[in-house]
């Protein structure tokens, strides 16, 4: 690993304070250049519905790959604002929290922030697995927001 982007420093969230190969670290705001031509943009945003005064700053990423623009929204709590969508652009791939719980999206939330953007692709993150132990766990699995999705064919896997 050359580089890890983060979206918190939060220790309950895997801040890797130790990883192989001593990775750079990307987790602040702006544009950081990776090599001579690869550039990961970090968006502020809060990691909460407190203005992040709970939990501070989440870091949402922008990227192009291989022609596709990507966007990671983190830990995302607070609604995209105006400013953020304009950085955000219209991302082609999604990635966003569905799980709910005082610092992610909950699956509503996380439908309502997928019609600002308007992606081609979304993929859900940081939601409840079978490997949680459910009464001690503040998310919800991943069912719950691809129902509220309605007639929009799942492509997830459980194995994945």
């Amino acid at each position: 690993v050359d580089y890890v982007m983060l979206s918190s420093k939060l220790r309950d969230e895997g801040y890797p304070f130790s990883l192989p190969g001593n990775p750079a670290l990307l987790e602040t705001s702006g544009i950081h250049l990776i090599g001579d031509d690869f550039e990961v943009e970090g968006i502020l945003s809060d990691h909460d519905l407190l203005q992040g005064e709970r939990f501070g700053s989440n870091i949402m990423w922008r990227w192009v790959q291989s022609g596709l623009r990507i966007a990671h929204l983190g830990g995302a709590a607070a609604p995209i604002t105006d400013e953020q969508l304009i950085l955000i652009r219209r991302p082609d791939i999604l990635l966003l929290p569905v799980g709910g719980g005082p610092k992610a999206y909950n699956p509503q939330q996380a439908k309502d922030a997928i019609a600002r953007p308007n992606p081609k692709i979304v993929i859900p993150t940081q939601y409840r697995t079978s490997a949680a132990d459910a009464q001690s766990c503040d998310l919800v699995g991943v069912d719950r927001f691809v129902n509220l999705m309605g007639d929009v064919p799942p492509m997830y896997s459980a194995l994945i």
